[in-house]
């Protein structure tokens, strides 16, 4: 057989050699990219790879818009990625979270003495951003100095405990609550106390159990009716909660808590 450029053969062989060194310039595509020709949205997560990151200033108030006599505890949760951070407040009543990726938030701010406020938020961007949350005085709470009428060292001791509890030294309050509770037992407002103190180191079955303690002395309670209520709403007990708020509700028909959070417990079981 001839060869030569006329010969059908050198063509052939031409072609090859142009295929061949035109993929080995080419990158490598897997099998499932080669299916899949359709454009694919960007991950959230990794639009900001790279990059700093979005700052979220947070600021704490009260109903009067001053700043909050107390530091407050800041739980910030991140839908995307499914995490939670926390972090306290400073002297200005002000923190910041770093390096934010995209996408929305739930914010919520608590404080001792505070209802608790909830907001979410959605970042989009690098620009920093702020967020102002206001906390209303709880006021089936009172963290003032005990009421005269009561014993003097039982009145020595819950005020000791007040103010550890209002400068935010739980430990110290705990322990001079449940050494006042040992020595007054049936006394409803040291076991309201106690049980709030359970309540705000997230001890929920010792403060449960406190606070049936207290009812148990006083069925009227609606202080402690309504924390026990509270309670039962953050462990999902939706229908306990929806029965002893109405009793919350029915002893004190005055305090909005209990309403609002009785409404909540409806709204949990789409009890419209």
């Amino acid at each position: 057989m001839r060869v030569g450029p006329g010969n059908p053969v050198n063509g052939l062989f031409s072609l090859l050699a142009f295929a061949l060194l035109t993929a080995s310039f080419l990158p490598a595509v897997s099998p499932a990219q080669a299916s899949d020709s359709r454009a694919k949205a960007p991950d959230p997560a990794e639009t900001l790879k790279g990059h700093q990151g979005t700052t979220l200033r947070i600021s704490v108030v009260d109903d009067e818009g001053k700043p909050l006599e107390r530091q407050a505890l800041i739980k910030l949760h991140s839908r995307l990625q499914d995490t939670t951070n926390w972090q306290t407040t400073a002297a200005n009543s002000q923190t910041a979270f770093d390096d934010l990726l995209f996408g929305q938030y739930d914010i919520e701010a608590s404080a001792l003495g505070y209802l608790s406020s909830r907001t979410a938020f959605d970042i989009a961007s690098v620009t920093a951003f702020e967020v102002k949350l206001v906390l209303k005085r709880d006021p089936s709470v009172s963290l003032d100095a005990g009421d005269a009428v009561q014993p003097s060292k039982l009145l020595h001791e819950t005020n000791k405990a007040i103010r550890a509890l209002n400068s935010g030294d739980l430990k110290e309050a705990q322990k001079r609550l449940e050494e006042a509770d040992k020595s007054w037992p049936s006394n409803p407002r040291v076991k309201f106390l106690l049980a709030y103190t359970y309540f705000a180191r997230q001890d929920y079955e010792q403060a449960q159990t406190t606070l049936r303690q207290a009812i148990a002395l006083n069925v009227h309670d609606s202080r402690a009716l309504t924390l026990l209520g509270r309670i039962q709403l953050l462990q999902k007990h939706d229908q306990d909660a929806a029965t002893t708020l109405e009793r919350a509700v029915a002893a004190n028909s005055n305090n909005w808590v209990p309403h609002d959070l009785l409404a909540d417990a409806y709204l949990q079981q789409q009890d419209y």
